[in-house]
Parts: C-alpha cells; sequence; structure tokens
C-alpha cells in the first residue's frame, strides 16, 4: 500500500501496473501508514490529528460494527506522524506532533484505557514530536522515537513508562543530539535498534537500556533501521541514498562473500526512507525519495526488481504482509497504495523450483488450491504435466526418473477405474 498528498491511497497489482482500488482520506495529507499483519486493513495517520482504519481489500473506511460511520481514532491534538499495528492485529499505536502516543482497539477504534476504566492510556514522557513507534513481538510493550533526541519504552497494558529492573529509572535511548527517526524491536524483543539524524544506527538493550552497539558507515542521517526476522541482521536506509546490511551481535557491516567492502545497496537517486527485511527474510524492501520501491536479496545486496514510479513526489514507508504478497508504501505524495507481489518475480525461478522438488517427494501433483499460491501462478491447472512446471522432461533428466513412479501409479490407478485392470 502506498500514502500520498492528493489525499488518497491506491491498492494496485504491481504484476500489470493496474490501480485497482483508492482510499481516500478526504482532504487530509496521509502522514504515515501502516498494513495489518494479515494484510487486510491499512491504518494510516493524518494531518487533521486523527488515524483511521481502511479495509485494504475494498477500500472502504472501516466502520464500527458494521454500520455506516467511518472509525475514527481521534484524541490526539496535532498531527499524527506514526500508526503501527501490534503483532495480532487487534490494537493500533499512533505517535503524534502533541508529543504523545497512544493505544487505540483496531475493531472499535476506541481509545485502549486503564484496566478497563474510563481514563485514556496516553503515553507521556518525550519533549518533541513522536515520528516512530512500534509494538514489541509479544504484543506488551511500545518503544517510540521523538525529535527529542530520545526512544522510549512503555508498558502497553498501562502506558507506563519501562524501568530497569521494576526500579524508578526509566529506561531512556540517548542519541547524540539528534533526532530518532526510526524504531524496531527484535524478533524476541530483547533488542531495539534505532536510526537517528547523527549518521548512526544503534542497537539497544531493552532490559537495562545499555547501548550495545553502533552501526557507523553511513554518510548522512539514518532515516530507516530493522531487524531481520532472526535478529541476526541489521538493515539500514539513509539520506546518503543507500542501505546496507549489518551482524547485530558485532555490529560490524556485512560484506559480500569472500570480499572485503561492505554490502552496498547503492541504486536509488535519492534518500532511502524506508528498509524492511521481507517476513522470510530473504529479501530486502527499500522505498526512496527517488519514487521507487527496490528488492534487493538479503544475502548478497544484488538488486532483483524495481517498482518504478511508486509515488509522484518520493515514498516514505512500507510494510509487507505476513504471506509476504502485499505491500504497503505510503508517500510524499499524499496517497497510500497497496501492491499485490508477484513473488516468482521476487524470487526468481529458484522457488517455484524448490516447490516443485517437494512436491516431487511424493510423486505428487499440485492441487487446484497450490494452484492458487501467487507463487505458481501461470500454471495452466487444467494440464496434467503443467502442474510440475519447473521439470525438465527428458528420459535422461533425474527428474524423468523421480517422476515416474508416481506416473505409473496414477496411470494403473486411472485403468483400473475404467475397468482396465491387467490381464492375470
Amino acid at each position: 500500500m502506498t500514502t500520498s498528498s492528493d489525499a488518497t491511497a491506491r491498492l494496485w497489482d504491481a504484476e500489470i501496473g493496474r490501480e485497482i482500488v483508492v482510499i481516500r482520506a478526504d482532504d487530509n495529507k496521509v502522514l504515515s501508514a501502516s498494513l495489518s499483519p494479515d494484510g487486510k486493513r491499512v491504518v494510516a495517520g493524518l494531518s487533521d490529528s486523527t488515524a483511521r482504519l481502511w479495509d485494504a481489500e475494498t477500500g472502504k473506511a472501516m466502520t464500527v460494527a458494521g454500520g455506516v460511520e467511518p472509525i475514527v481514532l481521534k484524541s490526539h491534538t496535532n498531527r499524527v506522524r506514526a500508526a503501527s499495528f501490534s503483532p495480532d492485529g487487534k490494537r493500533v499505536v499512533t505517535g503524534s506532533d502533541d508529543q504523545t502516543a497512544r493505544l487505540w482497539d483496531a475493531e472499535s477504534g476506541k481509545a485502549i484505557t486503564v484496566a478497563g476504566g474510563v481514563k485514556e492510556i496516553v503515553l507521556n514522557g518525550h519533549k518533541d514530536a513522536i515520528i516512530a513507534v512500534a509494538f514489541s513481538p509479544d504484543g506488551k510493550r511500545v518503544v517510540t522515537g521523538s525529535e527529542d533526541n530520545t526512544a522510549r519504552l512503555w508498558d502497553a497494558d498501562t502506558g507506563k513508562a519501562i524501568t530497569i529492573a521494576g526500579g524508578v529509572n526509566e529506561i531512556v535511548f540517548k542519541a547524540d543530539e539528534a533526532a530518532i527517526n526510526s524504531v524496531s524491536f527484535s524478533p524476541n524483543g530483547s533488542r531495539v535498534v534505532t536510526g537517528s539524524e547523527d549518521n548512526k544506527a544503534q542497537i539497544w538493550d531493552t532490559g537495562t537500556g545499555e547501548l550495545l552497539k553502533v552501526l557507523h558507515g553511513h554518510e548522512n542521517s539514518v532515516l530507516a533501521a530493522a531487524f531481520s526476522p532472526s535478529g541476526e541482521r541489521v538493515v539500514t536506509g539513509s539520506d546518503d541514498n543507500t542501505a546496507r546490511l549489518w551482524e547485530a551481535d558485532s555490529g560490524k557491516a556485512i560484506t559480500g562473500s569472500g570480499a572485503l567492502d561492505p554490502i552496498v545497496m547503492k541504486t536509488h537517486e535519492n534518500s532511502v526512507v524506508v528498509a524492511v527485511f521481507s517476513p522470510d527474510g530473504k529479501r530486502i524492501v527499500t522505498g526512496s525519495d527517488d519514487n521507487t520501491v527496490r528488492f534487493w536479496d538479503a544475502k548478497t545486496g544484488k538488486e532483483i526488481a524495481v517498482l518504478r514510479a511508486a509515488h509522484e513526489d518520493g515514498v516514505f514507508a512500507a510494510s509487507v504482509a505476513l504471506d509476504g504478497t502485499r505491500l504497503l508504501t505510503a508517500g510524499a505524495d499524499n496517497t497510500a497504495k497497496i501492491w499485490d507481489v508477484d513473488l516468482v518475480q521476487i524470487y526468481g525461478p529458484e522457488l517455484r523450483q524448490r516447490i516443485c522438488r517437494e512436491k516431487l517427494i511424493g510423486a505428487q501433483e499440485f492441487t487446484d488450491e497450490e494452484l492458487a499460491n501467487p507463487i505458481l501462478r501461470g500454471i495452466d491447472a487444467s494440464d496434467p504435466v503443467a502442474r510440475n512446471p519447473c521439470l525438465r522432461r527428458g528420459p535422461l533428466s533425474l527428474d524423468y526418473w523421480t517422476r515416474l513412479p508416481g506416473q505409473l501409479a496414477r496411470w494403473l490407478g486411472w485403468r483400473a477405474k475404467a475397468g482396465l485392470t491387467p490381464r492375470s
């Protein structure tokens, strides 16, 4: 999904570049956008101090309990600069220029209250705008990043600042006189990575607040930073027009196989504002002020595919659904867009071949349900041979002999059903 300043969000089919749905935000500017983990909903932070929810399948504003009134998250007193779903998709956290973050019920749009009472949970402690927010993987904590040069941890159930070992000292991650542009938890929640205006990304211990590693290498502000799904690597995006890969434990830049030079993803022509891993960790998605979204091999740093002219005025947000088939992007042209990702193009033919090989273990054909998977897009379901499309067919091929027992079994089964049983 992508966001833009013409007050719309659009859904696209990435394979043919056809716009299929437009999500309208009235006359408001879309400042942030996030896709729910299941890819079915979108939340966007707006210039009118609210956030709103849309159905990603239809593009319609989500309503309360099937009614006609749209769900509007409205308690902030200034622009909503950041918005994100909880891992289970049931809650939303928003961050605002009013220096607070708030928690919301994603189904009703109501502000979450303390212990079911009437007092709304407000994450209050920053001294400047909150421009980055994220839930921990277990949904129990929230991290916020601010233009006050700090990131803070909060209890998602109570809204209270988290302290060191249950004491009185709050956990605060402090950058060197530089705004925090990006925040992200590690998969196990034990670390947070921040990207800041001082050209650095930093990894912090969420239990003690200790600075663990500093990722040096970018030549300008770090605008994006995120852990890989395994927690072993970090990807960063910068105002220096590049994205880089790092070892999370050592903080060292990752180099190519047998090489000394660090992997630098550098075909963008403007600032890399967003950088995230795909759910399986094998690909990286970057979005840039050059209006493109690019896909990279997370192991080699090689560019795989480019989504050109994704927005008319830069891409500032991107998130991928858990199944990897839907991409949300948000842009400075005031639109948010959903893209249907062609996994074959992004992952290459080896993915389809791997799936074919797995099917061959039992010499099975693809079922109709399996053929509906976007990975297998383009297979002719009516052609039995095409149901194993990646294989060489010659009699000298190992694949041929691997398939032969299953082919014979199916042939004999067909003969038996037709009453053409072998003579005794």
